[in-house]
């Protein structure tokens, strides 16, 4: 048995959330006794939920808690005040590489921010030699430009 508070994921915490203020608990601090937490995280996330117009409050006068409610706050037309934003980050495809033309045998920025490249013998990266010449065991041959 554990002594701390669960971890939840957010989408997990939110779930629970959801499902307390659609069944009329509309208290931070008896969310926050039922679940578990601190009433301090609950009212955090319930304050993220209202930025992103999942869930809204009413507020009440003189020393009275606010009271939350799921959903989006509504206008007196029964229309959301403002659009849902969505929760969580959605993965999307990204362009990881792009393809430029050669110019001079060289990409195009490269070939613009420094100029045409001067080629030079295969050379090995260990010891220095020339293709074809001896090298050291475990040596590497490769391109090099200057």
């Amino acid at each position: 048995m554990s002594h701390g508070p669960r971890r939840l994921t957010k989408q997990q915490l939110d779930q629970e959330i959801a499902a307390l203020l659609k069944s009329g608990i509309t208290s931070c601090r008896e969310m926050a006794s039922l679940m578990g937490h601190s009433r301090s995280t609950i009212s955090q996330r319930l304050l993220q939920l209202e930025a992103a117009n999942h869930a809204h409050r009413r507020k009440y006068t003189h020393g009275l808690a606010d009271a939350w409610f799921y959903g989006p706050a509504l206008g007196k037309d029964g229309l959301p005040l403002s659009p849902q934003k969505p929760l969580y980050a959605t993965e999307r495809a990204t362009q990881g590489y792009a393809e430029f033309p050669l110019v001079d045998g060289r990409n195009m920025l490269d070939f613009y921010l420094f100029g045409p490249a001067k080629r030079r013998a295969p050379r090995c990266t260990a010891c220095g030699v020339d293709q074809g010449e001896q090298h050291l065991a475990g040596c590497i041959v490769a391109l090099v430009a200057a």
